[in-house]
């Protein structure tokens, strides 16, 4: 399959097809699914509601979560406090030999 600049593709066959793969969920199907999230309602909850799969939900779940953790700023971890000598949990290091 070759793709076209124009947006349409050339199967092996020679067929011109706009699009390839499976179509997408309606985007007010998805909208719902958002507010529904947004309240709290559980992902199987809002997959029966909206019609749309429990993995179409999760993976919207996902995303809002991501985006609600990039605002918040959280502090740089810090290194694993090490013991007397240096090694994690308190003992020698040893390099070999």
């Amino acid at each position: 399959m070759a793709p076209r600049p124009d947006r349409y593709f050339t199967t092996k066959a020679g067929i011109v097809r706009r699009r390839l793969g499976r179509p997408g969920a309606e985007p007010k199907q998805i909208a719902r699914a958002r507010q529904e999230l947004a309240k709290g309602v559980g992902i199987g909850k809002v997959a029966r509601l909206t019609g749309l799969g429990t993995g179409t939900v999760h993976k919207l779940k996902r995303e809002m979560t991501a985006r609600k953790v990039k605002k918040l700023k959280l502090p740089k971890r810090r290194s694993v406090i090490l013991g007397q000598y240096g090694g994690a949990r308190g003992g020698p290091l040893h390099f070999g030999g």
